[in-house]
C-alpha cells in the first residue's frame, strides 16, 4: 500500500461549529391587572443580526414586546430568537398578573339606641390595604395590615348606613367598593 500523494490542486476544508445559541426571556413582573408588561430577548452565541418571533408571530427585529392590558395569572409570552445562520432558540417569560383591590361592606342589623353593631368589610387583592367608610356624614379611614376582613364596631345615635367608598393597596392601588349595611 501505497500513501496518497497530496497534489497541488487538493483543497483543505475546515468545518467549525458555531457556538452554542440561546435565548433568554424577562418581562416586567408582577403587574396589576389591566396594565401592560414589556418582555425583552436576550440572545447568547449565534451569529448576529437576530430576528425575533413573539407569540408564533413572524419575525422581525425588535428584541422587546409590549403585551396588550393583561388580566389573566400568570400570562406566559414565548419568543423565538434566529440568528443570522438560521438557527433558532426558544423561550419564555412567566408575567404574574395581581388583581386590583376590593372592598365589600356587609353585615349590621337592627340594635337598640345605644347599643353597638358591627359590619364587616371583606378585602382582595393582597394586603395591606387602606380604605375608607361613610356614615352619610363622616368618612373614616382605616388600613388592614394583614389578612382579609376588618370588622368594623359602631354606636350611632340614629339609623345610619354604612358604605365603603375606596380601597387600595400597595401592589396595585385604587380598587373598587361594593354593599353597605
Amino acid at each position: 500500500h501505497s500513501s496518497p500523494t497530496r497534489r497541488s490542486s487538493d483543497l483543505d476544508l475546515t468545518v467549525s461549529q458555531n457556538t452554542a445559541f440561546t435565548v433568554t426571556a424577562g418581562a416586567t413582573s408582577p403587574i396589576c391587572s389591566g396594565l401592560t408588561s414589556q418582555v425583552t430577548a436576550t440572545p447568547h452565541g449565534g451569529a448576529s443580526p437576530y430576528q425575533y418571533s413573539w407569540n408564533g408571530g413572524g419575525y422581525g427585529t425588535s428584541a422587546s414586546y409590549t403585551t396588550a392590558a393583561l388580566s389573566s395569572n400568570p400570562t406566559v409570552i414565548s419568543v423565538t430568537a434566529k440568528d443570522n445562520y438560521g438557527c433558532t432558540a426558544s423561550n419564555t417569560a412567566s408575567i404574574t398578573v395581581n388583581p386590583r383591590p376590593t372592598a365589600t361592606v356587609s353585615g349590621g342589623g337592627e340594635i337598640c339606641k345605644g347599643e353597638s353593631s358591627t359590619f364587616t368589610i371583606d378585602f382582595t387583592g393582597g394586603a395591606p390595604y387602606s380604605y375608607t367608610w361613610y356614615d352619610g356624614t363622616h368618612s373614616t379611614n382605616g388600613t388592614l395590615m394583614s389578612g382579609n376582613s376588618a370588622i368594623i364596631t359602631v354606636t350611632p345615635s340614629t339609623t345610619t348606613t354604612y358604605t365603603g367608598t375606596a380601597v387600595s393597596n400597595s401592589g396595585c392601588g385604587a380598587g373598587t367598593t361594593s354593599g353597605s349595611a
